[in-house]
């Protein structure tokens, strides 16, 4: 007997999508009626120690062989399924050709089974989002919270007054301890939970007998009052805490909760994106001057990578052109470039002290001051005679710099080093001593009503790749790897001068 031949799923390999059906008959499967996507068969042996039941649904999804075929098996413990009966076999967007074959699928149902017998679990076993478990998802929305912030274990019964407030544009929830917000509500600490709970009354297990007490009371009260609850109940779990929000309120005479997806919004989780050298950034402080595109792109991912302190220096106001390639938003036109960029860094990486000098100094005196006992200067200016006048100043105060530009509109980028003991001075750099000098050729000049100073017409692909190299090149000065020698020069786009007439990276 062989499979219907009709595609059930949108795939790019109907052949063996069809030998895999073809094995799933032989193994006692059938499709559901009227639906091919859904086979049922007898259980795989290793599940009989885990259910009762006798038979088990392997369910098909567009995009085989590329998507994996979902397992369903009833009776199963809840800590090993999902909030829709699922036994997760490979994690979403897993790559293998282990269940090309119905051997071997079963083969990962033997290693799942054996693996839950010995609770031997990885860490995306315990990664279910407890909001996908509860019966009511409100779709669309986040609730954004600092779980830390709550301080819920420092309260004597493990009650938090907590309120929420909406963000209509977005459908951002945020929620906040005391009572400032336009929705009331309280947070809940429990002991322990074995897993996600799955409604209201799993919900009420988990509660002592007087945050249950407290949780009716309030729920009760949307009933009589007619005003939406939040609910927020915290526990820990084997790396950090876990939450369950939940909105109820009044809908056609009855009190719904619906499961919101929880965001935290705490520093220490935020740094989970910073990368691994943000402990080390944290104690460092850099000063860039120059605040256009490169260095304000320069100073957003120096921040995002987790720096403690930052000095930004420039003189100049954001106009609507800048916004192309700048790291600010549009919101910032007309402000100040070093305040934009502050504002904006203050809600991005708040763990980034940030210092705003609205300036274009040309005083030795005051580059030196500017620059004392700080880690590293980055010029970002994009003038070569500041640049030669800054590398002069830090070989004099030992100040570590870094200098970053772009030249034939954006064709070649180089970011220079003179910060470790051998790093040839900036000023000295000479094509006889080895550093290849980017020929110059004349541009059109390019001009805007209101501004007198010429445009560089350089891709915003090419300023942020470049400010990204600049990044990397501070990064790996700071944390000693020196894997970047003293000169990085990119070629976005090939010059006709060797050695510039090939795309790539040129180092010393």
């Amino acid at each position: 007997m062989s499979p219907v031949a009709s595609q059930q799923v949108a795939t790019l390999d109907l052949a063996s999508l069809e030998r895999f059906q073809s094995e799933l008959i032989e193994a006692g499967f059938e499709p559901v009626p009227g639906d091919l996507r859904e086979w049922v068969g007898p259980i795989a042996e290793p599940l009989r120690e885990f259910t009762a039941v006798t038979t088990m649904k392997v369910s098909f999804r567009d995009g085989w062989p590329f998507q994996y075929p979902r397992l369903f098996v009833d009776g199963i413990d809840e800590l090993h399924t999902n909030a829709h009966g699922e036994l997760c076999l490979w994690h979403a967007g897993a790559a293998s050709d282990q269940w090309l074959t119905f051997a071997g699928y079963v083969a990962r149902i033997e290693e799942w089974a054996r693996r839950t017998r010995d609770s031997d679990f990885r860490p995306e076993d315990f990664a279910l989002d407890a909001h996908l478990a509860f019966g009511h998802v409100r779709l669309g929305a986040i609730a954004t919270v600092e779980l830390d912030k709550l301080q819920l274990d420092l309260t004597p019964r493990g009650i938090r007054k907590v309120s929420g407030r909406w963000n209509n544009t977005n459908g951002v929830l945020a929620i906040d301890p005391g009572s400032d917000g336009a929705i009331e509500g309280r947070g809940y600490l429990v002991a322990s939970v074995r897993t996600a709970p799955r409604d209201l009354d799993a919900v009420k297990s988990l509660l002592t007998l007087q945050q249950r007490n407290n949780f009716e009371r309030r729920f009760r009260g949307i009933n009589e009052g007619g005003r939406p609850h939040l609910f927020l109940i915290a526990w820990q779990r084997e790396r950090g805490l876990e939450a369950l929000v939940l909105l109820a309120q009044k809908r056609d005479e009855q009190v719904v909760a619906e499961a919101i997806e929880v965001a935290p919004r705490d520093t220490k989780v935020l740094k989970l994106r910073a990368g691994p050298d943000s402990e080390l950034l944290s104690g460092k402080h850099i000063v860039v001057f120059g605040a256009g595109a490169i260095g304000s792109n320069v100073a957003f991912r120096l921040a995002e990578a987790g720096l403690g302190t930052l000095t930004v220096v420039d003189d100049g106001r954001l106009r609507p052109g800048d916004i192309v390639r700048h790291a600010a938003e549009r919101w910032a036109i007309g402000v100040a470039k070093v305040s934009a960029v502050s504002v904006d860094l203050k809600s991005r990486t708040p763990w980034t002290k940030v210092e705003s000098i609205a300036e274009s100094p040309w005083s030795p005196a005051r580059i030196s001051e500017l620059i004392l006992g700080v880690d590293c200067v980055i010029d970002a200016t994009g003038l070569g005679a500041f640049a030669n006048m800054l590398s002069a100043i830090c070989r004099s105060e030992r100040s570590p710099l870094i200098s970053a530009a772009l030249f034939r509109a954006g064709s070649v980028a180089r970011v220079r080093r003179q910060a470790a003991a051998d790093d040839v001075a900036i000023t000295g750099r000479t094509e006889d001593c080895g550093y290849p000098q980017i020929p110059y050729a004349p541009e059109p000049p390019r001009y805007e009503a209101g501004c007198s100073a010429p445009i560089n017409n350089a891709s915003p692909v090419a300023v942020a790749a470049t400010a990204a190299l600049t990044a990397a090149v501070v990064i790996d000065f700071l944390a000693g790897r020196a894997e970047y020698g003293d000169e990085v020069i990119e070629v976005f786009h090939a010059l006709d001068e060797a050695p510039f007439d090939r795309v790539g990276t040129l180092r010393s």
